[in-house]
């Protein structure tokens, strides 16, 4: 077997390894993140539209009436009203007798 040559002897500087480690990235700014503006835009749309209720609230409020307007008839009124009266007497005198009468 034949012998191996001797190792020659260099004077260059050792390698760098390969393995370096990366410089960190920077983060990115809070608001490059698709999550923030999901967690955000819920109580961002609740504020809104309670501003817009009372908005409404304020411009389109009804006028204040002095007096309650007086029917002319109001025995027209309670006629109307007799078919609903009747009606609920009706239920609450079924509801209350047993079911064997």
């Amino acid at each position: 077997m034949p012998a191996l040559p001797a190792p020659v002897p260099t004077t260059t500087p050792p390698t760098v390894p390969a393995t370096v480690p990366a410089a960190k990235p920077t983060p990115a700014p809070w608001w490059r993140y698709g999550h923030v503006w999901l967690v955000v835009s819920g109580p961002a749309i609740v504020v809104v539209a309670g501003l817009v209720t009372a908005w409404i609230a304020v411009h389109g409020a009804d006028p204040v009436i002095a007096q309650p307007p007086v029917a002319a008839d109001s025995s027209a009124a309670a006629r109307s009203l007799t078919p609903a009266h009747k009606a609920r007497n009706l239920a609450a005198d079924h509801a209350l007798k047993p079911v064997g009468d």
